[in-house]
């Protein structure tokens, strides 16, 4: 079950956002849509441009898993982590642009387990892992920058 939730983690936090976001202005909602938007892309431009491998041995949780990464497309590399990237991203978001302490501390325990389960199931190196996370953070630093400055 833990597995699980560190497997589905970025998009639960994904939901619970967009939920907590429908109470705030619409301000919110369209820079943290854009930014999901961001980080998607910014992780597969990457991964083609890297094109580091994932580890051998992957085990999965779910049996799409193993069709979509034999597949062509950038979720066959690992470098970096989309798990880690979107997960720190929302961290981040919460902690700087909603600034609630409880929604943070709930995230961050959903992102570590995310990543624990990236590295435990082989889906990740630890260094796909930790790049993924710097990307999360740094995109996530530059969604409160944009908040300030947004009307």
């Amino acid at each position: 079950m833990i597995d699980t939730l560190g497997y589905i983690g970025p998009w639960l936090l994904f939901i619970i956002i967009m939920i907590y976001n429908l109470w705030l202005p619409l301000k919110y909602n369209l820079i943290y849509i854009l930014f999901i938007l961001i980080n998607s892309y910014t992780n597969n431009v990457i991964k083609q441009y890297i094109q580091e491998p994932r580890p051998t041995n992957e085990k999965h949780i779910f049996n799409f898993e193993k069709n979509k990464y034999k597949e062509k497309n950038p979720q066959v590399y690992g470098m970096p982590s989309g798990h880690s990237q979107i997960s720190w991203f929302i961290v981040i978001f919460i902690l700087f642009v909603l600034e609630n302490i409880y929604l943070f501390l709930f995230a961050l325990c959903i992102t570590l387990n995310t990543m624990r389960q990236r590295y435990d199931y082989n889906n990740h190196t630890k260094g796909q892992i930790f790049a993924g996370s710097l990307m999360g953070i740094i995109i996530g630093y530059i969604s409160y920058i944009i908040s300030l400055n947004v009307k």
